[in-house]
């Protein structure tokens, strides 16, 4: 997954504001002098990565021990098919052709 921030031109119209102490701000805006970058890019690119790698690590699953232990179980017995995946499994063998 890609964390960086999106560097495309998009139109820049909606705006974002939030209340900082002056310390805080003085911090940033000295980060973003040195990464030579003005503070408002400084501050969208460095949000906008911390909201992809929270949104990342939300919606990437992690499988505890219990979790895997279910699911090496599951691999090594495996229920039964129903019909359904028997209908599932002739669909597929009768409309998909394997390419060498």
């Amino acid at each position: 997954m890609n964390l960086a921030p999106d560097t495309t031109r998009a139109p820049r119209d909606d705006r974002l504001e939030t209340r900082c102490t002056r310390d805080e701000k003085q911090l940033v805006a000295r980060a973003a002098a040195v990464a030579g970058m003005p503070l408002s890019r400084f501050v969208i690119n460095h949000l906008v990565a911390d909201a992809r790698r929270v949104l990342h690590e939300a919606e990437t699953m992690t499988a505890g021990a219990r979790d895997r232990a279910a699911m090496i179980e599951a691999l090594r017995n495996p229920a039964p098919a129903n019909d359904a995946l028997r209908r599932a499994m002739r669909s597929h063998t009768q409309h998909v052709t394997a390419r060498d």
